[in-house]
């Protein structure tokens, strides 16, 4: 026999199955997922847009440069030239390759500056370009005051500053810078005090002219030696009192050589408070022949 303890209620069931029917389906919206995908799709077309915006004027602005450096209307027709002499421009423009092909749009004034530069006769280099067809060239030119040897020869400037070594085919006629007691002080070049010595006597007439000056000898303590080529002695004074005493050694050199001492001078010191030191050669005395 069935048992109806087991037996599922038909009418619970067909009631539960009637709700189901008549309860509407829930439908799933799409559209949030619509607006993100033309939202995005929007942004991706305009910064395509953009892009090709961006390399349509890169184009156009290299093709336009391209030109422009081709154009006669900014070929390099004139360049300015100050503060050297005609044989040292010549060397800078040929360095630089600086021509009338040359356009002005295409210089590139920091690196013509490094190579015009390099070359050691010249200590600064200002460039300024002026539209249409001309370059400015300022340059400064080393001027050699002196030389300096440590363990070669070198040109020393009018700012104490050392830039070349002199070569094998280059003037000497300058004065000769020696001494281990030159060094620098308060952070200065130590050559500047050398250049303070050669300004006093730069305005002197000869025989105490800077071209009659040999060598300038630093000594400890501030003193220093002068050799003139045109006076066999050496003179000693503190580089600080050169200028003050200046017209004492003239009036002592015209004495002694009017009074004839002149050729048994050694050395002439000025580092005296009292006056001028003269020393003089020791001469052999002529000995006696015994009859």
């Amino acid at each position: 026999m069935m048992d109806h303890k087991n037996k599922p209620p038909l009418k619970k069931n067909k009631a539960i199955d009637r709700q189901r029917a008549l309860k509407p389906k829930r439908r799933r919206d799409f559209s949030a997922i619509f607006k993100l995908t033309n939202l995005l799709g929007s942004a991706f077309l305009k910064f395509a847009y953009l892009v090709f915006g961006l390399i349509l004027i890169s184009l156009l602005f290299i093709s336009g440069y391209e030109f422009l450096q081709q154009s006669p209307y900014v070929k390099l027709q004139n360049i300015a030239v100050s503060g050297i002499n005609p044989e040292l421009k010549r060397e800078l423009l040929e360095a630089a390759q600086l021509n009338s092909e040359t356009s002005l749009l295409s210089i590139n004034l920091d690196q013509v500056k490094r190579t015009m530069e390099a070359n050691p006769w010249i200590r600064s280099v200002e460039l300024e370009k002026q539209y249409p067809h001309t370059l400015i060239i300022r340059a400064e030119e080393q001027k050699a005051r002196a030389i300096i040897f440590q363990e070669r020869f070198q040109y020393i400037n009018q700012y104490g500053e050392v830039f070349k070594e002199v070569g094998p085919q280059e003037p000497l006629d300058y004065p000769v810078i020696t001494g281990a007691a030159l060094k620098a002080e308060n952070g200065a070049s130590p050559f500047l005090r050398a250049m303070n010595v050669l300004e006093v006597l730069e305005n002197e007439k000869s025989p105490w002219s800077l071209r009659d000056l040999a060598e300038l000898h630093f000594q400890e303590q501030g003193n220093i030696v002068l050799y003139f080529c045109s006076l066999p002695v050496a003179i000693e004074v503190r580089e600080n009192d050169l200028s003050a005493k200046l017209d004492e050694l003239k009036k002592v050199v015209a004495h002694l050589k009017k009074s004839g001492q002149w050729i048994l001078v050694r050395k002439i010191d000025l580092n005296y408070i009292e006056g001028i030191v003269v020393s003089y050669k020791k001469v052999k005395q002529p000995s006696l022949m015994k009859g």
